[in-house]
């Protein structure tokens, strides 16, 4: 009886995050749907250049783990605001990707869907790897995840200035069997 309430109430947390994920999809779908009906692009809107640049981090940085070229495309006082309340500054970022490079030494991300938007790019991502390195506190469980991330990028001239993610750590953690 006990295993089929905690079974149950992980339903619930994976229904809860998946619906949160698409309602936040929806609001953003929104907003651009509503910038694009307006008729003309407003001024500010991301392009080609700022898309490239984010996808030469996720490349190089983390899928590569080349931290080199962090303190190249973030401001110096770049901050990323993650869901559970924390902030990461650039410097952060060399210290995070080779720690879950460790953990997950074929780690990856990829870019399912860009949507640009009036100063900024919002990017639905799939994370992918395979646990198998120490780190993370936790022993390897060998383990393949597969995990889905929005993160919405603001850019000052040339570099990635502000961010903010919304990532599905719940089913990363069961995939990880610490759930």
């Amino acid at each position: 009886m006990e295993g089929q309430k905690t079974s149950g109430r992980l339903v619930v947390r994976t229904v809860l995050v998946s619906a949160l994920l698409a309602a936040v999809v929806g609001a953003l779908v929104g907003v651009v749907l509503s910038v694009a009906l307006g008729g003309s692009e407003p001024e500010g809107v991301a392009g080609a250049a700022e898309r490239a640049l984010i996808e030469r981090f996720y490349e190089e940085s983390w899928n590569n783990g080349d931290i080199s070229l962090i303190d190249e495309l973030f401001t110096t006082d770049y901050v990323l605001h993650m869901q559970d309340g924390r902030t990461i500054g650039r410097d952060g970022f060399k210290i995070e990707i080779p720690e879950l490079r460790s953990s997950f030494p074929d780690l990856s991300i990829t870019a399912d869907e860009w949507i640009m938007a009036p100063g900024k790019i919002i990017a639905r991502v799939t994370w992918r790897g395979t646990h198998t390195g120490q780190g993370l506190g936790i022993q390897p469980s060998g383990n393949r995840f597969e995990a889905s991330a929005i993160y919405i990028y603001r850019f000052e001239g040339d570099r990635i200035a502000e961010s903010w993610a919304m990532f599905d750590s719940l089913g990363f953690r069961q995939q990880l069997g610490l759930l």
